[in-house]
């Protein structure tokens, strides 16, 4: 609080006025029952600017408590904020790929149904990740799975979502994209995945989906769809590889 609030300043101001009539209303005698009415004027004066200066310091007290506990209280609601953006990335994140997973694809192709519109879904199985395992190692084993998932995200869209189910098996969702662009897409990255540099062959089967509107079809319809058309295509394309 300055001593120059704007609260106080007139109440200042007019106890300067009284002390000049008060000094004025003396006689050489005596002071006049004028100077009484004007020092009992002056006292509920200094008065009422101690009861301002003291209630003005209070509410100044409780305004800056109430603005401490209000910073602190936006300082925990952010971090509960983050604290929250966190747990949702965690719980829609595949632990090995850092892409999304499985729950993140369910509610994705959800909202994508509720919507009625136009989307592709693509269902991708790596080949012979079962042999990479037991021939290689497990650690060769992940090292196949992100391989085939970097060229995935390096040929699609970022709009477009790559989701793991698990395992060897994955889900491409697209939006905004005909069928016919769609399977560009897939054999484009279908072809860069067979020159991986490997001790085995790299290779997916891959099946590929254009879900029109008001089909009326659950997501779990939609994943049975697109999975039909890879085992169709892994029958197609069955290479002679140790399994």
């Amino acid at each position: 609080m300055t001593p120059h609030s704007p609260p106080q300043k007139g109440v200042f101001a007019l106890i300067d006025v009284y002390l000049l009539i008060l000094s004025v209303s003396y006689t050489s005698q005596a002071y006049s029952p004028l100077a009484a009415l004007f020092l009992m004027s002056t006292s509920l004066l200094l008065f009422g600017a101690f009861y301002t200066s003291f209630s003005h310091g209070v509410r100044m007290s409780v305004m800056i408590r109430y603005e401490e506990k209000s910073r602190l209280l936006e300082q925990e609601l952010r971090q509960s904020l983050r604290d929250v953006d966190e747990l949702k990335c965690f719980a829609f994140t595949d632990a090995l790929t850092d892409i999304h997973n499985r729950r993140y694809c369910m509610e994705a192709l959800n909202h994508l149904i509720d919507r009625e519109q136009t989307f592709c879904v693509c269902f991708i199985d790596i080949d012979h990740l079962k042999y990479v395992n037991d021939r290689y190692g497990h650690n060769e084993g992940d090292q196949y799975i992100l391989s085939v998932v970097r060229t995935l995200s390096g040929c699609f869209r970022q709009s477009d979502r790559l989701c793991r189910l698990g395992g060897d098996e994955f889900v491409i969702l697209l939006t905004d994209m005909t069928g016919e662009g769609a399977c560009q897409r897939i054999q484009e990255a279908y072809g860069y995945i067979l020159r991986l540099p490997a001790a085995y062959a790299p290779s997916i089967s891959y099946g590929l989906v254009e879900i029109q509107q008001f089909q009326g079809l659950s997501a779990s319809q939609v994943l049975q769809m697109a999975d039909e058309e890879m085992y169709h295509f892994k029958q197609a394309h069955r290479q002679d590889f140790p399994r």
